[in-house]
């Protein structure tokens, strides 16, 4: 027995038998990625409601919403209507957009510092503990790249607890923001002043 779900409000609700997928659905959604959908929606409840097609009830997005309340058994899911009239142009552009303008965003120091907060599991959103040393690093164009070096760490939960930490008490060290040598990356420029101070004897 599936314990109720709380939707949000101020959406309808249509059986799940009633929606169909986007019949060329660029998402992949793997078995994990589902898994992870559905913890999130056991522990917060339905965030965004599917947007359907209000003609065909095609799911325009949110397919991975519906596939883990398939998984759920649920019988119904909260939905709310694109514009109708969309011709096949506009439902494919909308697809595409509701994933890659998402996934065309970074992320900035806020990500680390909520997570440590509120101690939210980071294996909760599909990271590893190495992604919290380079989330507001900018994506770098190969011109771009030469006077930058990418490095990415491997490390226990507990072991990233401790370097966020430190990395925390770094940025607020008098000698932090001095040399940046044209760095924006305030985690690598944090890392810049463990290292020196490590180097100068001050650890």
């Amino acid at each position: 027995m599936v314990k109720q779900i709380v939707y949000p409000t101020g959406c309808e609700t249509l059986p799940v038998s009633a929606l169909h997928m986007y019949a060329q659905n660029p998402k992949d959604h793997q078995e994990r990625d589902i898994d992870l959908i559905i913890k999130s929606i056991k522990r917060n409840g339905w965030g965004d409601p599917i947007l359907v097609c209000p003609e065909t009830n095609e799911i325009l997005s949110g397919n991975g919403r519906y596939l883990a309340a398939c998984k759920m058994g649920l019988s119904d899911v909260p939905v709310v209507f694109a514009p109708k009239g969309l011709t096949p142009k506009q439902k494919a552009d909308l697809v595409i957009a509701s994933n890659k303008l998402v996934e065309a965003s970074g992320y900035n120091d806020n990500l680390g510092a909520l997570i440590a907060e509120f101690s939210l599991d980071i294996a909760d959103f599909g990271m590893q503990a190495d992604m919290s040393m380079e989330t507001d690093m900018p994506a770098l164009s190969s011109a771009d790249k030469s006077p930058f070096q990418q490095i990415t760490f491997t490390l226990s939960d507990n072991q990233a607890e401790t370097v966020n930490a430190a990395l925390s008490k770094a940025k607020a060290d008098s000698i932090f923001g001095q040399d940046t040598d044209g760095n924006e990356n305030s985690n690598g420029n944090a890392l810049y002043v463990m290292a020196v101070r490590y180097l100068n004897g001050g650890c």
